[in-house]
């Protein structure tokens, strides 16, 4: 158990829970305000394997203060969609609707991000390299998940194994989605805003695509949202071995995209990463290396007068044995959670917390080994500032959905 012993100035992960609080009242100290900072993850509740046949490729998106729409792949490698509901008493995960099949041909690596209180929208790729994007609504009486207008093809890549999609909102009815794509050759890095008609609901795009790195065999990206409009991108440029992070512009009144800044980190193929904001200039990434399969996290800091993007701090390395798949979400101002598997295919979660000061990254919990299955895959979201839920791939290739305590 890990906690932080304000009371020595150190971080003390030997006593009990009950020794500390004693502890903490004998030297009149506000245990209560002591015991919010243990962070230590459990499970709230068993998992529910809601699919078990061919599972792979997660993104999921929260509705509500207790229901979850995710987009995932199952059966032949056809696309389907559910609506998961979270008991708050019990945590118990349901599902409330039958899943949708929205996509029967063999597809790859999606990504979705929410519209209004009611509306998402989806990316994937479908065999031979096609891209598409569509508009998906929920009936919040029946929670129900239809399609609202004909999906858009925006991409003929021909690319058809190593497409990834990072999208991220704009405003009520604009998205950015960033992929790895063909624009004048194989595996170009591209960002393109698109424009929903919320009448319709039919997707356009708002102007021609973008491409900001041009090498072959690009691999893996994550985005974020600085302001209204500019974006932090990481993703691998793997000719060069290089871990790069850009800066993206959008003019909001061409909607044409720009880069104003990128970042060459490090070397070494870096993967499978999840990043999450710290404050409006600050983010956190997690990632692993792809020579190693070594996990790290590292802070960045974005000048919002220049653009410019630097490493905050030396970054953190969480752990050495074939990690992969990470999935992060924000606590509260600067702890985090991750889940990612680990050494012989398991599943783990950890906290970790940044120094606002020196930006330095350290864990606060030990972690917790919650699947020993040979697993990939996941998508993870926040309930509320104790709970979050993780959508995952575990034995047989099935789909796992659990709910998790930070205390």
């Amino acid at each position: 158990m890990a906690i932080i012993n304000k009371i020595n100035g150190v971080k003390d992960v030997s006593i009990s829970k009950f020794d500390w609080v004693a502890k903490a009242l004998i030297n009149k100290i506000n245990w209560v305000e002591f015991l919010s900072l243990i962070y230590d993850i459990s499970t709230a509740n068993s998992p529910l394997e809601f699919n078990t046949r061919n599972s792979a490729f997660s993104s999921a998106f929260k509705i509500d203060t207790n229901h979850f729409i995710n987009f995932w792949r199952g059966i032949d490698g056809d696309w389907f969609a559910q609506t998961f509901e979270v008991n708050t008493n019990t945590w118990v995960v349901t599902t409330v609707s039958t899943t949708l099949e929205f996509d029967t041909q063999l597809s790859y690596y999606n990504s979705c991000c929410q519209i209004d209180s009611n509306h998402f929208v989806n990316f994937w790729l479908w065999l031979l390299g096609n891209a598409y994007t569509q508009v998906f609504e929920v009936n919040t009486s029946t929670w129900a998940i239809t399609t609202s207008w004909a999906s858009l093809k925006f991409d003929w890549s021909n690319n058809w194994v190593w497409t990834y999609h990072a999208c991220h909102i704009i405003d009520s009815n604009h998205v950015i989605n960033v992929w790895r794509g063909w624009v004048t050759g194989w595996n170009d890095w591209v960002a393109q805003v698109f424009e929903i008609n919320t009448s319709t609901w039919a997707i356009t795009t708002a102007w021609a695509s973008f491409k900001f790195d041009w090498t072959d065999d690009n691999f893996m990206n994550t985005i974020k949202n600085i302001d209204e409009n500019h974006f932090i991108v990481c993703y691998t440029n793997q000719t060069d071995t290089d871990w790069k992070v850009v800066i993206l512009e959008i003019n909001t009144s061409t909607w044409a995209v720009t880069t104003t800044s990128i970042l060459v980190h490090n070397w070494n193929w870096w993967a499978y990463n999840s990043m999450s904001e710290i404050d409006s200039n600050h983010f956190i990434d997690f990632y692993s290396t792809w020579w190693t399969i070594w996990s790290y996290a590292q802070v960045f800091e974005v000048n919002t007068s220049t653009w410019a993007v630097t490493t905050a701090s030396e970054r953190f390395k969480i752990d050495t044995q074939n990690n992969t798949y990470n999935s992060a979400f924000k606590i509260d101002t600067n702890h985090f959670i991750n889940y990612w598997r680990g050494i012989d295919g398991d599943w783990f979660a950890q906290t970790f917390e940044v120094n606002t000061n020196t930006w330095v990254v350290t864990t606060v919990s030990t972690t917790l080994e919650f699947d020993t299955q040979n697993n990939a895959f996941n998508s993870a979201f926040k309930i509320d500032t104790t709970h979050y839920i993780n959508f995952w791939t575990g034995a047989g290739d099935d789909w796992f959905v659990q709910v998790f305590t930070v205390t």
